[in-house]
């Protein structure tokens, strides 16, 4: 900002500002209150009296000039702080522009008599021409709204000089460097040249900014200039030195200038080439597919439709689809399973969507129709035709849907060893779901695709639970805490093995901690349950007789009948105490075997139908004969209809009863006063004998057949007594038979016993003595 322009908006884009130092030689030192700062003092002072409206009045003015007084202090008070080098004195005064802007000015008066004088020798000639006459309308106009506005600035800062009494005035300095300039750029035609005068570009400078809205006027260099600060450079004497410098600052002009040329030839060229290549790759996707396009699993990247077509038409025609499936077991399921086009009678259909695809390939636009078919490829089926009957029969033909290779998939579970819980690993198995299969198979066929992995479609049916599952190691962990028993409760075929599997399932319990402990209440129910299941005594039993019939036995009192108490206890120490081996139960009453059979393979069977007994040791016949049961006119019948167990055995037993006593040589009771003995008297044996002349109830024997069975029987032995009356009991009956026959008979097939119990077959007996009440 020059001296002369003072009182002119200095936002302008001129380079006035150029023409003093910040404290020039030339005479005054200037300060221009940039807008940014005190228009920030006023948002602070509007801010603490919002609720007051304002009004553009003299009081406005005032409040604007305070503010920008105190922001001049404020940076004189920077600059001080900083040690930047200024006048001692403050600003002798401050000099109004228009529109109200404040500047402070340093006088210097050795230079201003200096520089008036070289003004006044420059600018003579013009100062001898008149303003037109616009220019005085103008430059009046000026002047009166800046003496008003020096008046609102007087009001708050006592007298203010103007800077520039008239504003169409002459301005020695800009005149004085127009000569310099015009000289350095002509130096032989320098004194002819005759510059146009300073003050009429002034003039109409100054009215075209007057009439140019104040919002108009260049706010770039607005920002430019409102730093701190306006400085002005002195341009110093006029002389070869300064010419010099000019000519330097023209070069540098005009390499600037050929700089920028350069540049803007190349963007220019580097857009054109740009716009080139978007046009060359818009006529070419006007008519080739995208790269990332695809069909049938053909790449169609650069292709056109007919080239596509035909590559399709050709790849359908050798079409195979290879099914690859899951290994298990050391086989690969489906391993050789593929689909050819001839099997399923493919062929290839127009149906449009390869030239619908080109249509919205939109090449006006091809980056964005680019993006989006790498984003979103193609997925319209192909138009192929085939034989949907013949495509569902060879996919349920496939290896994959064998039933006699298909392997079931089983779950990661818990097995028991003889020491505790184990994990078993889980089966993946080979079993496809058929409709998800075929559906993908079909899918495949339809998208051209060379090959379908079944198990990375996901189309096996799997596991729920695999090895590594917490819940299932938890529970392992927790069972080994209390497994390790394992006994076995020994019934003969009844046998029950406790073993930790059993345990596991059958004995344990939760704790509220989660911990399995041994359930008292859960062995006695199984033990109570058990008994029910394998006590024998009064049970229903079905007996295979000697004349080859069967009949139904339910009474007696032979058989096992189990301790529920006592044995459950036993078992519960055992299981706690994690034992091994085997466990006797406790019964109140045994017999002669365990099996579910208990009768076994030694036994006495009396069938009184028929009048016969057998005797049977370990599974061998030791003695057959007819006998005499009780006489059911008296009442006397013998019962029947169960299994005994033999009481002992005797000898020299005399029975008694109401109104008799007879003495025997051999008495074998079974069922209270019942018993099997010898009555020599009787001659005939068998037959009907027993309805009318039969006993009191018991088994009358011949001897040499009584002698044989207490030689071989034993306490405990089953005696089985039954009535048969079927028709193949009754024909195989042998009738009535006397003493000596049977003896002949006995002796002749089994053998004979002397008294003293030897057997000439070697068997041997004990010699008891008793009197029974019968």
């Amino acid at each position: 900002m020059n001296r002369g322009n003072l009182a002119e908006d200095p936002r302008v884009d001129r380079p006035s500002s150029s023409r003093y130092t910040r404290y020039g030689r030339e005479g005054n030192a200037l300060l221009y209150v940039s807008d940014r700062e005190w228009k920030k003092v006023l948002a602070e002072e509007k801010t603490a009296s919002a609720s007051k409206s304002r009004k553009k009045s003299s009081a406005g003015v005032k409040n604007v000039h305070s503010a920008k007084r105190n922001v001049y202090a404020a940076e004189q008070t920077q600059r001080r702080d900083k040690g930047v080098s200024a006048p001692a004195a403050a600003f002798s005064k401050l000099e109004v522009g228009m529109h109200g802007r404040l500047f402070g000015v340093k006088e210097n008066p050795a230079a201003s008599a200096l520089e008036s004088e070289k003004r006044r020798k420059a600018n003579e000639p013009a100062r001898r021409s008149e303003p037109a006459a616009g220019g005085k309308a103008s430059g009046e106009k000026t002047a009166s709204d800046l003496e008003k506005r020096m008046e609102e600035a007087s009001s708050v800062f006592g007298t203010v000089k103007m800077a520039r009494p008239y504003l169409n005035a002459p301005n020695p300095l800009l005149e004085s460097r127009n000569i310099r300039l015009a000289e350095s750029r002509n130096p032989r035609g320098a004194e002819s040249r005759n510059p146009r005068p300073a003050e009429s570009r002034k003039t109409r400078q100054t009215e075209s900014r007057m009439l140019r809205p104040a919002e108009n006027r260049n706010p770039r260099g607005v920002e430019s200039r409102n730093i701190g600060l306006a400085e002005s450079r002195n341009p110093g004497p006029a002389g070869p030195e300064a010419d010099g410098k000019q000519q330097v600052r023209a070069e540098r002009s005009q390499r600037t200038a050929s700089t920028v040329s350069l540049r803007k030839v190349l963007v220019a060229s580097g857009v054109g080439l740009l716009t080139a290549g978007y046009i060359a790759a818009g006529v070419h996707f006007s008519d080739h597919f995208y790269p990332s396009t695809e069909f049938f699993g053909i790449k169609a990247s650069g292709l056109t439709v007919e080239e596509v077509k035909r590559q399709v038409e050709k790849k359908v025609e050798g079409y195979q689809l290879q099914i690859k499936g899951r290994s298990s077991g050391g086989s690969n399921s489906g391993a050789g399973d593929r689909i050819t086009a001839d099997e399923v009678g493919m062929k290839y259909r127009d149906n449009g969507m390869i030239d619908r695809a080109m249509r919205q390939q939109y090449p006006a636009v091809w980056p964005a129709a680019l993006l989006k078919t790498i984003l979103a490829p193609n997925e319209e089926t192909l138009g192929t035709e085939y034989d949907s009957s013949l495509a569902d029969s060879v996919i349920r033909n496939l290896t994959v849907f064998d039933s006699s290779r298909v392997i079931k998939p089983r779950n990661a579970e818990l097995k028991y060893t003889a020491d505790g819980a184990v994990i078993t690993k889980e089966v993946m198995g080979t079993r496809l779901d058929y409709d998800k299969t075929k559906t993908a198979i079909i899918h495949a066929l339809n998208d051209g695709s060379t090959s379908i992995n079944l198990e990375k479609e996901g189309l096996y049916q799997n596991p729920e639970v695999y090895a590594d599952d917490d819940a299932l190691n938890e529970k392992a962990n927790a069972l080994n805490q209390v497994l390790g028993a394992n006994v076995t409760l020994e019934m003969g075929d009844q046998s029950v093995q406790i073993n930790p599997e059993m345990t596991a399932e059958t004995f344990l319990s939760l704790d509220m901690d989660g911990n399995y402990y041994v359930d008292d209440s859960k062995v006695s129910s199984y033990i109570v349950k058990l008994a029910d299941k394998t006590d024998t005594v009064g049970r229903k039993r079905t007996f295979h007789t000697s004349l080859g019939t069967t009949v139904e036995l339910e009474g007696g009192d032979y058989g096992w009948t189990l301790d529920a108490d006592s044995t459950a206890q036993e078992l519960e120490e055992a299981l706690k105490e994690k034992k091994k081996g085997t466990l006797e139960p406790v019964y109140f009453t045994t017999g002669l075997c365990r099996d579910k059979n208990d009768i076994g393979n030694t036994y006495v069977e009396i069938d009184l139908t028929n009048q016969h007994m057998w005797f049977y040791k370990n599974g061998s016949l030791i003695v057959d004969t007819p006998v005499v049961t009780g006489n059911p006119q008296k009442n006397n019948e013998t019962p029947s209809g169960g299994v005994w167990s033999l009481k002992g055995k005797y000898r020299n037993a005399t029975l008694k009863g109401e109104g008799y006593a007879t003495p025997v040589d051999y008495w074998l009771p079974f069922n209270g006063g019942v018993g099997i003995h010898d009555l020599q008297k009787r001659y005939y044996f068998g037959g009907s004998v027993y309805n009318g002349a039969g006993s009191h109830g018991c088994i009358n024997t011949p001897l040499a057949a009584v002698k044989l069975i207490y030689n071989g029987i034993g306490d405990g032995t089953p005696v089985v007594v039954y009535k048969d009356d079927s028709q193949e009991a009754v024909s195989q009956n042998t009738g009535m038979q006397d003493i000596r026959t049977i003896t002949s008979y006995i002796e002749a097939q089994y053998g004979t016993v002397s008294d003293d119990g030897a057997s000439e077959r070697g068997m041997s007996g004990s010699t008891q003595s008793a009197e029974v009440q019968r």
